[in-house]
């Protein structure tokens, strides 16, 4: 008992969120409208997050896109973005991959770490990213998988996220740190504004996920479970 008492304590020293958290690297924004009429900004855009703490190399690694009723990812050139060898996420930081740009709008405020082609809906798509691969299907292994807006299939949970537009983007809870495995639950349409943050590798490191436990109070729990 009291080996098994300890291992839990060890392991909840070592967690920096009680959010959920199936996998590490995961999309925390996906904006869609781009360059549309009446769209906030011109480029469309993938945000990815890393919730460790530890840098993850992410290159070879693809990010791809299917419409809201195709159970296809990526394929075409113009449907997947690979990235660069060598690109990292910094423990508790993000990536911005760039997308198709159209006519209105205003540029990202950061500049982006990769660039691709995609044009994506502004309100319903899938994006899935893999470790391998430029194509993909609802069944392939992802590294994560968002589902937004109308999209008819291949999500986490029980729904797509809720619905995005030319001036709303789907933002994950916890500037990136909640993972439920529910798209639904886990992300929110935001208002694309001049308050919304949209990050990059140089970006400041998420607060939620650096956070350490304080030692007092970890070590007050280890009486409780003794008591």
């Amino acid at each position: 008992m009291r080996k098994m008492v300890i291992a839990l304590v060890a392991l909840g020293l070592v967690v920096t969120s009680s959010a959920f958290a199936s996998n590490a690297v995961r999309i925390s924004q996906v904006y869609g409208g781009g360059g549309n009429s009446g769209a906030y900004y011109k480029y469309d855009y993938v945000e990815l997050f890393n919730s460790s703490n530890a840098p993850v190399g992410i290159g070879g690694w693809a990010l791809m896109y299917a419409s809201s009723t195709s159970a296809s990812f990526g394929g075409a050139v113009n449907m997947y973005v690979q990235m660069p060898t060598g690109a990292t996420i910094p423990a508790c930081g993000y990536y911005l991959v760039q997308l198709a740009a159209g006519t209105g709008g205003v540029a990202l405020p950061v500049t982006a770490d990769a660039t691709g082609t995609i044009t994506v809906s502004a309100t319903a798509g899938k994006f899935g990213l893999a470790t391998s691969g430029t194509s993909g299907t609802c069944s392939t292994t992802w590294v994560d998988l968002v589902s937004f807006g109308g999209a008819t299939q291949c999500w986490e949970g029980t729904a797509p996220t809720p619905a995005p537009s030319n001036t709303k983007a789907v933002v994950r809870g916890g500037t990136g740190m909640t993972d439920t495995d529910q798209n639904n639950a886990d992300f929110a349409s935001v208002t694309c504004d001049a308050t919304l943050p949209i990050h990059n590798s140089g970006s400041a490191l998420n607060p939620l996920c650096t956070v350490v436990p304080v030692d007092a109070t970890s070590w007050g729990q280890i009486k409780i479970i003794y008591r």
